[in-house]
């Protein structure tokens, strides 16, 4: 960006999120949201579609729409006190008040980076509303390793999410990163390349929604630096991590980053303390500083919540040693304290982080911790995943981030991979009524239910297979619109029945739902059969 009459530009051309082109229907399909949850989204994007108006200084239209704004705000027509409701509405957002009559012009960079970030903030709110429209805690796929996530995720709380890394943003030489300040060529170059490297799966799932690759979310990770360095935070570092968002976002304005790790900052002992403490207030500090540098440049935050430490039965840190080993751990001081020191970042996060969203980053496997993890790299099994998405899932996130570089999504009985299968399952919306009941015995094939009318005969259902039941799966082959799709589902613990649901590319219209019952009993061992 560099000039106001350029700015003005990219305001203008910020594109529509997909889910606010179809708002009104978002949120007739949530029933559980108050009104003033539903006004609040109207709201956001009657803001948004100001911002564009103002950026292309369009005099008559931007009148009248200042009037349908602020009549939503006021409840009385403009101008009549409508101030009063739009600046509180404003605050609760987070959003800068930087389009008030008689003068709405912006007059500088700085205000107009400001505006572009206040619409980011709206976009990412109308993502998340995508988002929950399934689930009420979504889950973002950070999973590296091939094979990705299977196609049973898609639209049901698995969300795509992305990431960037040094090579994003500095100069590759000699063998190294010059990691001195950013390289804005590199910048460049990956953008107008089309960003390659974005993951194939995330491109598909893009794709089949018609949605662009600004309609998705950012992990920033640029994890080359301490934080804290001789007791000082390292303000240059902090820096340099500004110069890289706010030259991406002035290149891509529409493309939402999230940092990853640098706030709140990962003090694990200082979690435990009392939140009334000396330690605790001093950590705060540190965080309100920290928020105060990077919250202009960030989309969204990630705080890092990984499963760093491991407890001994004398609920002291498990220091690898002579004698230590896993079967010392007493895993209940090991939930509780992993569960203080996740609340703690998240609440932090919500507390000092300028009202923008939390999506914490998971990690599925057990982080080193320098050596001092005996648990090291091992994933983690069903019982502490379930036990970490059910703690998120209360903390007041806004989702989570899924990361494992280490391993892929696995079928493995007692793997991490079911917990996310059964969060997913247990916490999905349920659109319609339980329908077509079957007697128990052999599985009998699914019955088609649609929501698009009695004429609707586009979905028909071709085979199914029931002969893995003892795997913990069952099979159903159906056609939509000429296309034969497989998907597998998973038979819950205590459940003689599978809920089939199969929804459209919406995520909020059944397509199929029945039920089927088994006599068979569940054979195979694990936490869950």
């Amino acid at each position: 960006m560099d000039s106001t009459t350029h700015g003005y530009q990219l305001i203008k051309d910020m594109p529509i999120a997909p889910p606010q082109l179809l708002l009104t229907q978002y949120l007739a399909k949530r029933p559980e949201l108050s009104q003033a949850a539903k006004d609040r989204y109207t709201k956001l994007d009657q803001y948004y579609r100001v911002c564009k108006l103002l950026g292309a200084l369009d005099g008559t239209t931007l009148q009248s729409s200042y009037g349908s704004l602020f009549t939503g705000f006021s409840g009385v027509p403009w101008p009549l006190d409508w101030e009063s409701g739009y600046k509180a509405f404003l605050q609760g957002e987070g959003i800068s008040a930087n389009i008030l009559l008689p003068d709405p012009a912006i007059e500088s960079l700085s205000s107009i980076r400001r505006m572009l970030e206040d619409m980011r903030r709206v976009r990412v709110a109308m993502l998340l509303l995508h988002a929950t429209m399934p689930i009420d805690l979504p889950l973002f796929d950070m999973v590296r390793v091939t094979p990705t996530a299977s196609d049973e995720f898609l639209d049901a709380g698995l969300l795509p999410m992305d990431l960037l890394t040094r090579f994003h943003f500095f100069r590759y030489i000699n063998g190294a990163y010059d990691l001195s300040q950013v390289y804005t060529p590199q910048i460049e170059s990956w953008l107008n390349t089309g960003r390659p490297y974005l993951r194939r799966g995330n491109l598909d799932w893009l794709a089949t929604r018609g949605w662009s690759k600004d309609d998705m979310l950012y992990m920033v990770d640029l994890e080359f630096s301490e934080l804290i360095k001789d007791g000082e935070l390292d303000v240059s570092f902090l820096a340099i991590i500004q110069a890289a968002m706010q030259q991406m976002h002035d290149r891509a304005p529409a493309m939402l980053l999230g940092y990853y790790l640098w706030f709140p900052h990962r003090d694990v002992d200082a979690t435990y303390t009392n939140p009334t403490s000396d330690r605790y207030k001093a950590w705060q500090e540190i965080n309100d500083v920290i928020a105060s540098l990077l919250v202009r440049y960030t989309d969204f935050w990630m705080p890092s919540i990984y499963p760093i430490q491991s407890y001994c039965t004398d609920q002291n840190v498990c220091v690898v040693a002579e004698g230590d080993t896993v079967a010392d751990m007493d895993w209940n001081t090991t939930k509780a304290r992993w569960s203080t020191f996740a609340n703690a970042m998240i609440s932090e996060s919500l507390r000092a982080g300028g009202k923008k969203a939390v999506i914490p980053t998971m990690l599925a496997y057990h982080h080193p911790n320098a050596g001092r993890n005996p648990l090291s790299l091992q994933p983690l099994t069903y019982d502490y995943m379930s036990y970490q998405l059910g703690a998120i899932n209360s903390s007041g996130a806004h989702g989570a981030a899924i990361y494992d570089d280490n391993n892929s999504w696995s079928s493995n009985t007692n793997s991490w991979y079911w917990a996310v299968v059964d969060h997913i399952h247990d916490r999905r919306r349920r659109f319609v009524p339980i329908l077509n009941e079957h007697k128990a015995g052999t599985p009998q094939s699914p019955v088609v239910v649609s929501e698009h009318g009695p004429d609707d005969t586009d979905l028909q259902v071709v085979s199914s297979d029931a002969r893995n039941i003892v795997k913990q799966s069952w099979t159903i082959t159906y056609t939509l619109d000429g296309v034969q799709t497989t998907k597998q589902f998973r038979l819950h613990e205590g459940e003689n029945a599978i809920l089939i649901e199969l929804l459209d590319a919406f995520a909020n219209v059944v397509l199929l739902k029945t039920t089927v019952n088994y006599d068979v009993s569940c054979v195979v061992a694990g936490p869950r059969c």
